[in-house]
């Protein structure tokens, strides 16, 4: 893990060479409005509080637009979007929650998006990818306002007379936040919810707020299952701010305070209760209350080793090493309010949580994606104590002067530029970064620009939509599925039991290091391959090649049926005819070596004679290759 993680910082190092003057202008620019703007505010003789909410308003608005601009100039339909894609489609089309019509595997994990964009799909004529696009860029937005309203709440319990709305600013514009205002996936929508709990956490102290704030984590929750760890840090909030009033009232009777304390303990768990029924249905539909991408993951083992790598790229290349830093401090600072208490104790435990998780899983292999939730809360933090230093009357005593306020959030503003760490079509330790990754050309439907995109199209084109259908097995699931709609084996496990419960050996890429070998798939019945697996000695025999040209295909096992059906329907794709091969072979079989043969036959079975009656040319090879008479 050494080498790694020391080529990380000589490349953040190099990459800080190219960017310090950009982030030096960001630290002084920041530094020198928030002088103006001090200027301002001291030499009114009263408060100006509808200037100076007027004024928030106009810069996050700016910043916002500003935000939507770069998400739009960067706009980007990943490849694993499509399998929720797919999983709504079938929903739809009446097949059920499904990947393959009839293989009930949970192959997903994010049922609450995928529910949502299938009921779209169901009343919008447009197409997935489209509703994606804009429901992330929704969710996008509605963050940046939700993460400027728990600022503001924030800022008025320290009683700051003019709040600048540093964090929700910088969400809308940090190059690791805005990249997943589009993509397709959940990622934002689950980052809104979180937020929206943590906004009825702090604003709200009583049983109405708990439960608004854990039916918002719960729905997380559902939206990806490792955000329970927000609603675990929210609850232990929860309960340390009301467990010991509560108790002290059971000792001495059911009294007020304890209704209230233990109301909103109740109503905080309340919404869990969705959460078993949901729990009780996936038993009952998939036979597991586990997703099939837990195996397939393998999140039960850890992988410390590509966890701390992950980390280390993402703090490093978005500079959120400072946001964090400030953050820490601010959790340090004795708080003004309890709400703001009950933040700090949120956001600390989360950061906690949220790390050791990444840490122990290896992270993923989109760069930035699973610190997606935590940025604003860490954002809030940092802003938190620019306001702390500006107005915290402790802090003066201690003789920090009040100018460092204008330090830490020029330090905050410098951090937000961060650097393109990982360039996308380039992976490094295992790690892509998604930004601009699989751009959407804007039409209706949408078209991407990724070879895959086009693959499945003319997958789709050739077989589908001439009635054939054969089984692929391919490596990237998303939009060769979607799009081709084809029955497909996805050859990493995740929408196939046997191959996600294989023993993991060498680690590289999260979620990405099961694979199945060509003989799984003959025995599975796949007809198709993506790329070359098939020995080298049948090589010429096996190719697929379609017009026009694709990355290579072979086939995995020889349907006589499915072939001619091809052969006849389908000019765009030609193949060897396995049969007449075969009576070519069985001509000159007097001239071959009978250890060759024998060899030969051994694959001929599994590519040809198990799934195609064909009792002739069979023995007619055993009798040659074993010396029987016919």
């Amino acid at each position: 893990m050494t080498g790694p993680i020391v080529e990380v910082i000589e490349r953040y190092a190099d990459l800080m060479g190219e960017n310090w003057p950009l982030m030096a202008g960001l630290f002084a620019g920041t530094v020198l409005v928030g002088l103006l703007w001090r200027i301002w505010a001291s030499r009114s003789e009263s408060p100006p509080p509808g200037r100076s909410v007027w004024l928030g308003r106009a810069m996050m608005a700016l910043f916002l637009a500003a935000g939507i601009w770069l998400a739009l100039e960067q706009a980007s339909v990943v490849d694993d979007a499509f399998i929720s894609f797919r999983y709504a489609r079938n929903l739809v089309d009446g097949h059920g929650l499904v990947f393959n019509p009839g293989e009930r595997v949970e192959g997903y994990t994010n049922f609450l998006w995928t529910a949502v964009i299938a009921a779209l799909i169901a009343l919008i004529p447009l197409d997935a990818p489209w509703i994606s696009l804009v429901l992330t860029m929704a969710c996008f937005a509605a963050n940046v306002l939700v993460v400027y309203r728990i600022g503001r709440f924030l800022a008025g319990e320290r009683q700051v007379r003019a709040y600048v709305p540093l964090a929700a600013a910088l969400c809308a514009v940090q190059l690791s936040f805005c990249s997943f205002a589009t993509t397709g996936m959940e990622t934002m929508a689950a980052s809104l919810l979180v937020n929206l709990g943590a906004l009825f956490l702090v604003t709200r102290d009583d049983a109405r707020g708990a439960a608004l704030s854990g039916a918002m984590f719960i729905l997380a929750t559902l939206t990806r299952p490792d955000h329970a760890l927000f609603y675990a840090a929210a609850g232990a909030v929860i309960l340390v701010r009301n467990a010991g009033s509560a108790l002290d009232e059971v000792r001495n009777g059911l009294g007020p305070a304890w209704r209230a304390g233990g109301a909103r303990i109740a109503a905080y768990a309340a919404p869990f209760s969705v959460y078993l029924v949901y729990m009780g249905w996936k038993l009952v539909y998939y036979g597991s209350v586990l997703p099939n991408t837990f195996f397939a993951k393998a999140v039960y083992r850890s992988y410390f080793s590509q966890g701390a790598l992950y980390a280390a790229t993402f703090y490093l290349g978005s500079n959120f090493w400072v946001v964090t830093l400030l953050a820490v401090l601010w959790i340090a600072i004795p708080s003004q309010g309890g709400q703001e208490k009950s933040f700090k104790g949120f956001a600390a435990i989360a950061f906690v949580l949220v790390n050791a998780y990444v840490l122990w899983v290896g992270g993923d292999f989109m760069y930035g994606r699973f610190f997606v939730c935590l940025i604003p809360i860490l954002l809030l933090g940092a802003e938190g104590l620019v306001y702390a230093l500006a107005a915290e009357p402790r802090i003066r005593r201690a003789r920090i002067p009040a100018w460092t306020s204008l330090a830490a959030a020029g330090l905050l503003a410098a951090s937000a530029h961060g650097t393109r760490f990982v360039e996308p079509y380039q992976p490094l330790w295992h790690i892509h970064d998604q930004g601009g990754h699989s751009r959407v050309v804007w039409k209706n439907p949408p078209e991407i620009r990724h070879n895959y995109f086009k693959v499945g199209n003319l997958l789709g084109r050739v077989f589908a939509d001439r009635g054939i259908t054969p089984t692929l097995a391919t490596w990237t699931v998303g939009m060769i599925g979607y799009y081709s709609r084809l029955p497909l084996i996805d050859c990493h496990g995740l929408n196939d039991p046997v191959i996600a419960r294989k023993p993991i050996g060498d680690r590289n890429f999260p979620g990405h290091e099961k694979s199945a070998d060509i003989h799984f798939l003959m025995r599975r019945g796949a007809h198709f391959v993506q790329g070359e697996h098939q020995p080298e000695r049948y090589a010429d025999i096996v190719k697929l090649e379609f017009r026009p040209p694709i990355e290579p295909w072979q086939i995995v096992t020889y349907d006589r049926r499915l072939m001619h059906e091809v052969a006849e329907k389908v000019p765009e794709v030609a193949f060897v005819d396995f049969e007449e091969y075969l009576d070519r072979y069985i001509f000159r079989l007097q001239d071959k070596d009978r250890s060759e043969v024998r060899k030969d036959l051994d694959w001929f079975r599994r590519y040809y004679f198990k799934r195609n009656e064909d009792p002739e040319r069979l023995a007619v090879l055993e009798s040659f290759a074993f010396e029987q008479t016919p």
